[in-house]
């Protein structure tokens, strides 16, 4: 067998022989991977704002016609692909073990649709529900290995055009809460948070231009425990730094109630006696009717995991060995390019990527700031890796 391969040109152009599969297939894949985990990340933050941490036990019609949980429903499929563990990522998020069918009919379904997927459609169920069972009869095509037609990409792409206008509408908002909440709000939630701020941790809070989605973030200034000088153009650090996931599973009311938390590593910059700064944002994306409605809970978690954070850099500095639940040392470094004469710095070691123990609230650095997530997305939730490049090469 000759299994040939692509070839990847200049200016990032691929070769494909012209034996592999005419150039539709590939389009509906994206199609489909794109459209079915939207659709997952959108069923997911409408039930956990419903349900809180009850979410996955919503009761589901599985593709054998059994009535089960999502969580049982997951479970089952995790433990079959174990079988298999060798091949692909062990992913146990419960929502990546559903598939669209199983989708659709949690969506359509008399317990959800009027109480909480019906606003964010733009048209009667049944034609909702039309509209994705045709995709969903072309991704079984496709994942069954027989042909698809051209003309079936066409429908595909109006089909989730019309049917997740809204879901769209929902994802774009809440992952671009970027604007600045007024600082003369006189709700008890931003009064309670916006002074909370210590010398280690910022605090800044943004919400979405339809203000529904309020984002919390907080920037830890890391610390430098030890510099070592390796050559005359390398420097290493061990640094302070926060771990991310591990605030979720900390602090009970902030589980229960953020929709999701993300992380990003902004560049250190380094300065003229090679000391950089090294700093780590974490957002924690509510929905502000839950927010207000949880402000007291939310906000004494909040301000527990400041103080815990403090008390942890303390230890951790008296012990560059210890490792507290929040805070832990990470090693970094500085190099001198000779083409430019300038330093820069390495940070990739201070990110905590989502592994497969890690509660649905993480989404690791998922980026925040795409307008377009459906099509647009390099990474969705739950996933450790990337799905394609990013179109915006200055995208986060």
């Amino acid at each position: 067998m000759n299994w040939k391969t692509a070839q990847l040109q200049t200016e990032g152009a691929i070769s494909i022989p012209k034996s592999w599969l005419h150039l539709h297939y590939y389009e509906a894949l994206n199609i489909l991977f794109r459209s079915e985990n939207a659709l997952r990340v959108f069923v997911y933050i409408s039930l956990k704002n419903n349900h809180f941490d009850k979410w996955s036990e919503t009761t589901i019609q599985s593709s054998d016609n059994e009535q089960s949980t999502i969580m049982a429903l997951a479970r089952k499929r995790i433990a079959q692909a174990e079988g298999f563990g060798y091949l692909g990522y062990e992913i146990k998020s419960p929502l990546m073990h559903l598939n669209s069918g199983e989708l659709v009919r949690l969506i359509t379904s008399d317990a959800c649709w009027d109480k909480i997927f019906k606003s964010y459609f733009k048209g009667k169920r049944e034609i909702i529900k039309t509209k994705l069972d045709e995709v969903g009869t072309v991704r079984n095509s496709l994942a069954h290995f027989r042909p698809i037609k051209y003309d079936d990409i066409e429908l595909i792409k109006q089909n989730v055009k019309h049917a997740l206008i809204g879901v769209e509408e929902c994802l774009s908002e809440m992952i671009q809460t970027n604007n600045v909440v007024p600082t003369n709000t006189k709700e008890d939630w931003y009064k309670s948070l916006k002074t909370c701020g210590t010398d280690l941790c910022e605090i800044q809070i943004f919400q979405s231009n339809n203000e529904k989605w309020i984002r919390i973030q907080i920037t830890f200034k890391s610390k430098i425990l030890k510099t070592d000088t390796w050559w005359a153009e390398y420097m290493s650090y061990t640094i302070l730094n926060l771990i991310s996931p591990a605030i979720i599973k900390s602090y009970e009311s902030i589980r229960k109630y953020v929709t999701y938390v993300t992380e990003f590593i902004p560049y250190a910059p380094i300065n003229n006696d090679l000391t950089p700064t090294f700093t780590k944002t974490v957002s924690f994306t509510f929905r502000r009717d839950v927010l207000i409605s949880k402000e007291q809970d939310i906000g004494a978690d909040i301000k527990n995991m400041f103080l815990k954070i403090q008390e942890e850099v303390a230890l951790v500095e008296q012990d560059n060995l210890a490792k507290g639940d929040l805070i832990e040392t990470a090693r970094t470094s500085a190099q001198l390019n000779r083409q430019t004469n300038s330093w820069g710095t390495s940070s990739e070691t201070l990110k905590c990527p989502f592994r497969e123990d890690d509660p649905a609230e993480y989404w690791g650095d998922v980026g925040l700031y795409q307008s377009d997530f459906i099509t647009g997305a390099s990474k969705y939730p739950w996933m450790p890796s990337s799905i394609s490049e990013k179109e915006n090469p200055f995208d986060f």
